[in-house]
């Protein structure tokens, strides 16, 4: 069975037109549902002045959606958040700005635990970037995640992969388009 095709539902901030900064890209092709539930900053902000928002991915759907409302092929598509962040402020040369997300598993009854991961990237701008990923909420704390230096991993790797436990979950995947550079895109697959 092919992969679905990655379709991006909504961008939440604008990239800068200088082409520095952080972005953020999910991409559920799991069949569960997911909310990107929190997030983190770290001399960061929501691009173009925009606000934060919480976001929620569908599992992929079959074609294509037409403005007259009509469903349009059969190709499976995967439903995609893209978030863009840029610096707040000044960024001294010895602080590494960056973000972090909760996603959590949208639950479909209240007596079940809360399941997801959290992720984190960060543009250093004197050494290589860095990502960081758990494979559960652990405490839930973004802050603490964001700032534990054993949570990031080197960017020797093309890409990072864990599974959400506890339970049988999907894979996450993530992966940065380069090791170095003011202009940081991070890809985040579920599924």
């Amino acid at each position: 069975m092919a992969r679905p095709v990655p379709q991006p539902e909504k961008d939440i901030g604008i990239w800068p037109s200088d082409d520095s900064g952080i972005s953020v890209q999910i991409t559920n092709y799991s069949e569960q549902s997911w909310m990107i539930k929190e997030w983190y900053s770290y001399y960061t902000k929501v691009g173009g002045d925009q606000q934060w928002q919480q976001y929620t991915l569908l599992p992929p759907h079959k074609g294509v959606k037409l403005p007259d409302g009509e469903v349009a092929g059969d190709q499976s598509i995967a439903r995609s958040v893209r978030y863009n962040f840029v610096r707040d402020g000044f960024w001294p040369p010895w602080l590494d700005p960056g973000v972090a997300f909760k996603i959590v598993q949208v639950k479909n009854s209240d007596n079940e635990p809360e399941r997801g991961f959290m992720v984190k990237a960060s543009v250093r701008l004197v050494a290589r970037n860095h990502l960081g990923l758990t494979e559960s909420l652990e405490d839930g704390d973004l802050k603490k995640f964001y700032n534990d230096e054993k949570a990031w991993v080197p960017l020797i790797f093309p890409e990072v992969t864990t599974w959400v436990r506890p339970g049988s979950a999907p894979r996450v995947e993530i992966r940065p388009n380069a090791t170095g550079g003011p202009a940081y895109h991070v890809q985040v697959d579920i599924g």
